[in-house]
């Protein structure tokens, strides 16, 4: 069974200590262009509904845990659309099991090992701030510090900081899990990939936890499609939801015309780069 270009499916994975929730309303912009679409959210072990368990500690392991439930909840392909760890979990997954039938990979602010050094991976101060935020012991303060550093629209909304610490109490993402998550995302390595499968790069300027030149380095590698925000934060899709909704959807179009070489336009008056 394939997808429908008019219906695709997609599934969304977060990142490091994030659950399905922090995806908020993006769902309703990919609605917006594919009305027909199914939308999946899938937390990585350790995190939202799977909270209780321990999270692996490759990328490998948490790539294996999320393509079991893909796969097992509907056998569509897929259009991935993944974010920081979630995004290196995909990539891995795309790595491992390239035969896989997958419609399409949507990257956001990740980072590789082998193409970028450590430091502009995971920045000196987002890495003392992440870990500062594992000994905040007020949720609500913990959340607040987290939207100051990964967002620029968002940094001093009390609202949402309460609404995400709401969260984190119904799930509770273990310390622990936080730190077996950072041991995976620091040992992903990548520096060529051989897969068929059309991939995005989305990419923030403004991105204070990982630097930008990560995804610049990530798209020559593996001759993926790179298209830039100017000014949003590494939560790329909750700065700017509509933004990301439209880049999906006009590279999903390109990815599947004749037309190869169609620039994408997001029409948002956001700078573009394409290596």
């Amino acid at each position: 069974m394939s997808t429908s270009p008019s219906s695709p499916r997609f599934v969304l994975v977060r990142g490091l200590a994030r659950e399905a929730s922090h995806w908020h309303d993006f769902d309703a912009g990919l609605l917006a262009h594919y009305p027909g679409a199914t939308v999946e959210r899938h937390d990585l072990p350790g995190n939202g509904e799977h909270w209780r368990e321990t999270s692996p500690l490759s990328t490998a392991g948490l790539a294996e845990a999320l393509r079991e439930r893909v796969l097992a909840a509907d056998p569509r392909p897929p259009v991935l659309v993944a974010i920081s760890l979630g995004a290196m979990v995909c990539l891995e997954w795309l790595r491992r099991w390239p035969q896989d039938p997958l419609a399409g990979l949507a990257v956001i602010n990740t980072s590789v090992g082998g193409l970028c050094p450590p430091w502009q991976r995971l920045r000196i101060p987002a890495l003392v701030h992440t870990l500062a935020t594992l000994a905040e012991r007020d949720p609500i303060a913990r959340e607040q510090a987290i939207l100051d550093l990964t967002t620029s629209q968002y940094r001093d909304d009390r609202a949402l900081a309460e609404l995400q610490a709401a969260f984190h109490r119904a799930r509770p993402i273990r310390r622990v899990n936080v730190l077996r998550q950072m041991v995976a995302a620091a040992g992903f390595r990548l520096e060529t990939l051989e897969t068929q499968v059309s991939i995005l790069i989305l990419n923030s300027l403004a991105d204070r936890m990982v630097d930008a030149r990560c995804s610049r380095r990530l798209a020559a590698a593996i001759d993926a499609q790179l298209v830039v925000h100017p000014d949003a934060g590494h939560d790329l899709t909750l700065d700017d939801p509509r933004w990301c909704g439209e880049v999906i959807a006009r590279w999903l179009g390109s990815s599947r015309s004749s037309d190869e070489d169609r620039p994408i336009d997001a029409n948002s008056g956001a700078s573009q780069r394409q290596l």
